[in-house]
Order: structure tokens, then C-alpha cells, then sequence
């Protein structure tokens, strides 16, 4: 019994560290949508400015682009807890990482032990999960209690 402790506290201390990382995550997403919003507000006022210089007919002005083109795109967290961003967010954005994969050369990704740390890529993360087996191997071999 004793020899399971370890990985009992493992696991709850995994999933505590999946679900903090899934809220800093919501966060995350909920923070880039209300920078993204206010750009809305922003356009609109450039468009009456440019209407009453004269720069721009109000007819055109008034013009409406398809729905598809102006309908403001949420953040969002996919099941993985990895934030996904609208199209032409952030394009150097990879994602979240708490999971493990490869953050691609010239983007950037989210991971973090001790909290969300930026990571530049080109880099390969390893998972918690994973990082945990290892570390249980490491012990294992060098008769050390994990």
C-alpha cells in the first residue's frame, strides 16, 4: 500500500496542475478577447473621422461587409485546455503546451511547472505526465523513492 501513495499524490497533484492550467487558460482567452473587442469601437470612430474630412464618401462609409468579414471571433479553449485564437489573432501564437508537443520555429507557446512560462520555439515540451513517468523511472533505477 505504501508503494501506491506516491502515485496517488501524483495523480491528484497532475490533475490539480490540468485544472489550474485549464483556468489560467480561460483566462488567457477571456484577456485576448477584451483587447481584441475594443478594436471594433476603434474602427468605427476612423470611419467618421475619414467621413467628415471628406476622405471618404458617406455612401462608402456606410458600406457593410459580409457578416463573416465583421463578426468579431471569440477566443477559445479547445478540450485539450490549448487557447485557440480566431483567425489572424496572433499568428506567432502556438498554443498552450501543458500537454507536450512541438511549439514550431519563429512562434511562441505557453507552458509552465511553476506557473505559465512564454517558450520561443523551434522547441519540443514534454507533458507533465510524461515528465512525471520519467522522473518515476530515474528514481526507479537509482533506487531512490519517487
Amino acid at each position: 500500500n505504501d508503494l501506491l501513495t506516491p502515485v496517488k499524490s501524483t495523480s491528484e497533484e497532475l490533475n490539480s496542475a490540468a485544472a489550474m492550467g485549464r483556468r489560467f487558460g480561460e483566462a488567457l482567452a477571456e484577456g485576448l478577447n477584451r483587447v481584441m473587442h475594443p478594436l471594433e469601437s476603434l474602427k468605427s470612430g476612423v470611419s467618421w473621422l475619414l467621413e467628415k474630412l471628406g476622405i471618404v464618401s458617406k455612401e462608402a462609409a456606410k458600406a457593410k461587409l459580409p457578416a463573416q468579414v465583421t463578426q468579431q471571433q471569440s477566443a477559445t479553449v479547445n478540450s485539450d485546455g490549448k487557447v485557440v485564437l480566431p483567425p489572424g489573432g496572433f499568428p506567432a501564437y502556438a498554443g498552450m503546451y501543458d500537454t507536450g508537443g512541438i511549439i514550431p520555429r519563429g512562434q511562441f507557446g505557453i507552458v509552465g511547472e511553476n506557473g505559465p512560462e512564454i517558450v520561443n520555439g523551434p522547441a519540443n515540451v514534454t507533458s507533465r505526465r510524461r515528465t512525471a513517468a520519467l522522473a518515476s523511472v530515474v528514481a526507479g533505477v537509482m533506487g531512490v523513492a519517487a
